[in-house]
């Protein structure tokens, strides 16, 4: 077994996403199920601009520009109990895997940085994927309709209504930084 089976709980193996969450089916609290009304101007409510600072400069202006612009989304969910650093990078290590069995080459680049790998960081490698913030977001919504999909969300019965972010926040990353690697990046941070 691999250095990062253990904290591996289910591997989400549909196209984007491939692996996550824990060994020990951790527990998720969550808020009631909304309607789908309430949710969506719930979730608008709470994207608030997030100043452009430099959030940490040990990644900004090495692997993407320094953010200029950025969001705070409060997650329908709560990491999970043993979501961990090996949880983490067992995640972005499963996306990686799955982009390079492809017979063509990955679209962006995604990894995990930071002490504890809670930072995850989706650069774009090509000249339209993310050749601006919006084809990015509709990235991570096509992310979302992948995540929807997989055993973990259909299990917990939160298939249609949490999103890639919540995803994120169950294995306990902090925030998101995706950017077209070359002009612009934006942050989300993950409440």
């Amino acid at each position: 077994m691999n250095k990062f089976g253990p904290g591996i709980f289910c591997v989400l193996a549909l196209a984007m996403l491939s692996a996550c969450a824990t060994n020990d089916g951790g527990q998720v609290e969550s808020k009631a199920v909304k309607t789908a009304e309430t949710a969506v101007a719930a979730e608008t409510k709470n994207k608030v601009p997030a100043k452009a600072v430099i959030l940490n400069a040990r990644h900004a202006g090495y692997y993407y520009p320094v953010p200029t612009s950025g969001e705070k989304y409060k997650a329908r969910s709560v990491k999970l109990a043993r979501a961990n650093r090996v949880t983490r990078l067992g995640f972005v290590t499963g996306i990686t895997k799955q982009q390079r069995g492809r017979s063509y080459p990955p679209r962006f680049a995604i990894f995990a940085k930071g002490d504890a790998a809670q930072k995850l960081i989706i650069i774009g490698l090509d000249e339209g994927t993310f050749s601006s913030l919006y084809r990015a977001r509709a990235a991570l919504a096509q992310m979302t309709a992948m995540a929807r999909l997989t055993p973990l969300f259909k299990e917990l019965g939160v298939q249609d209504y949490f999103t890639f972010f919540d995803l994120t926040k169950l294995l306990g990353f902090s925030d998101i930084t995706i950017s077209d690697g070359e002009t612009w990046s934006h942050r989300i941070e993950i409440r």
